[in-house]
């Protein structure tokens, strides 16, 4: 019996996984994905703090960057499939555990003379999410011969970028940020050129731009409490009284306000899509001869251009 349980386990796992309805929201599994993003993120404040300068400012930017790039590509292979079953559930959870160990880390990014080596261990990190974002969005993509062939394209750049990221880690010092710094380059700026021959498929706008408002808001959120964290346990200046409820009115007030519930120009043209209207300044499906009313019928999705480059998003 137990033998049997286990086979249909590892049988769920391995079949195609479950794509996204246009209605899918987000889950509560990624939602801890993105706890553990941000609490990366956070780490890098540590790593800028010592010694706080303008380099080490520099180097952490680069860090959050190479993060963020990350986070969007499992953004996107959650908008593809659902994120909580099967195989992408277990893809993802290795991935989260790989940037986990790349937060715990962080702060020692450029430290080559511990004995954990610290810029391999976070090299090798981006590396296995990297990874195992390539082999699920292959995965999900199985019947889709226009996206796969776009992410095959994409591989090239992703893989000279991994490899540049793993180099600089092994050398270190300034060929480490000069090798990362073009390894972020590589990635981004050759999806983006490589996507120009064809779009990416956004299955349902509303999770997407769902997904990076909660992402804001989490990170916010996590920001307060480094804020609590920054003060002591106890405050006896107002200055820092004064600079902590500064932070708290500006993203509570305007920040929020604005990264939040600010328009996304892309849902327009999934909502002219999915209402029957062809989205403009977007290639459509290679099923291009299709008449709206074919389209709106079939749930048309919606292409963008790269995988992290919405232009609201940046």
């Amino acid at each position: 019996m137990g033998g049997g349980r286990s086979l249909l386990a590892v049988t769920g796992v391995l079949r195609r996984p479950l794509l996204t309805e246009e209605a899918h929201r987000v889950t509560s599994f990624e939602v801890f994905f993105d706890l553990v993003f941000v609490f990366a993120v956070i780490r890098v404040t540590a790593f800028i703090t010592h010694p706080l300068s303008g380099p080490t400012i520099a180097e952490g930017l680069l860090l959050v960057l190479l993060l963020w790039s990350t986070w969007t590509a499992y953004a996107w292979v959650a908008n593809q499939a659902r994120a909580d079953t099967g195989l992408v559930r277990a893809g993802v959870t290795v991935a989260m555990a790989a940037i986990f160990v790349a937060g715990l880390v962080m702060p020692e990014a450029w430290n080559d003379h511990a004995p954990l080596d610290p810029p391999v261990v976070l090299a090798v990190s981006f590396a296995v999410a990297r990874l195992i974002y390539l082999a699920l969005y292959l995965r999900a993509t199985a019947g889709d011969r226009q996206v796969r062939s776009q992410l095959l394209l994409d591989t090239i750049p992703q893989s000279l970028a991994l490899i540049a990221i793993i180099v600089g880690a092994v050398v270190g010092g300034a060929t480490q940020t000069a090798a990362w710094a073009i390894a972020f380059a590589v990635d981004f700026g050759g999806r983006r050129v490589g996507s120009g021959v064809r779009g990416y498929r956004l299955r349902s706008p509303s999770h997407f731009a769902e997904r990076h408002g909660l992402v804001v808001i989490i990170a916010f959120g996590e920001t307060l409490i480094a804020v609590g964290e920054g003060a002591g346990i106890t405050i006896t200046r107002w200055l820092v009284l004064a600079a902590a409820l500064l932070g708290l009115g500006l993203e509570g007030g305007g920040a929020l306000e604005v990264v939040v519930d600010a328009p996304l120009p892309f849902l327009d043209h999934a909502a002219d899509a999915r209402h029957g209207h062809a989205p403009q300044h977007h290639e459509q499906h290679a099923e291009g001869d299709q008449q709206p009313d074919e389209l709106a019928r079939e749930g048309a999705d919606v292409e963008l251009r790269h995988p992290s480059a919405v232009p609201s998003l940046r």
